[in-house]
Order: structure tokens, then sequence, then C-alpha cells
């Protein structure tokens, strides 16, 4: 915010988990622990939680989290295996990013999908709309 703010300011913090047998699955370690999480992810139901909090100049917090779920089909282990290799499974929640190559790994999901992609836009521009309100 540069050293000034201005009163419409609006922080934002979000973080995003998936979940699934009640276990929280967190980012791959290395290739192996990505390809394990794959396996288990792979032909299954999961679900993907993002708790997001707002809060604006005056100090009014607001807080909420998002739960979508989503369905991986039967994903052969040598495409987890190139999609390993690209990279692209590191530094992501439960080892995939649907908005990339692992978009080919899920078959259905049911609710928000910008949640899966790390922030479920739609309920953050809602929870923004509800701060500059409370504003006024």
């Amino acid at each position: 915010m540069g050293g000034t703010t201005d009163p419409f300011d609006i922080i934002i913090a979000c973080d995003t988990v998936v979940v699934i047998d009640n276990e929280i699955i967190g980012k791959p370690k290395d290739a192996d622990d990505a390809l394990s999480i794959l396996s288990r992810l792979n032909n299954r139901w999961h679900s993907v939680f993002s708790g997001v909090t707002l809060i604006d100049s005056k100090n009014t917090i607001e807080k909420f989290h998002v739960e979508t779920k989503v369905k991986f089909g039967d994903i052969p282990a040598e495409m987890f295996q190139e999609y390993i290799k690209s990279g692209e499974c590191f530094n992501r929640a439960g080892a995939y990013g649907i908005q990339h190559k692992a978009a080919a790994f899920v078959e259905s999901i049911n609710g928000c999908y910008s949640n899966i992609v790390g922030i479920p836009i739609y309920e953050v521009v809602k929870c923004m709309r509800k701060l500059l309100l409370i504003k006024k």
C-alpha cells in the first residue's frame, strides 16, 4: 500500500488445501510424494477448501471458507508420471493445478471452479461488496 492508506483498501488473505479421507494433503515434497498423492486421488472424490479473510481500513474483518468437491477419473500411472516430469505438480496443494495440464485428470466438480484454482472469486467479490456497503 506504499505507506498511505485509502479508506477503500481491502486486504485479502487466502490459503487452499486438499482433503481426502479426512486428511489434509499439502504440497508434495518430491516426485515420489507427488505420485503417491495423485495415485491416492485417482478415480476418487476429494475436497478442496479455501479459507479467506478480508479486512478493510477500519479493521472490519470478514472470514469464510469454501469447499469444492473434485472427482478424478481413472488415470493411468504413466499420465501422472509425465505430469510430474513437467514440474507443474510442485508448489500446489494436492499435487495438481486444475487450470493447467491436470485438467485432464478431472472427471467432475461440484462447486466453485476458481476455488480449486486457489481463490473463490465469486465469494471474495461478494464479501468485498459487503465490506464496501458497511462503510456507507
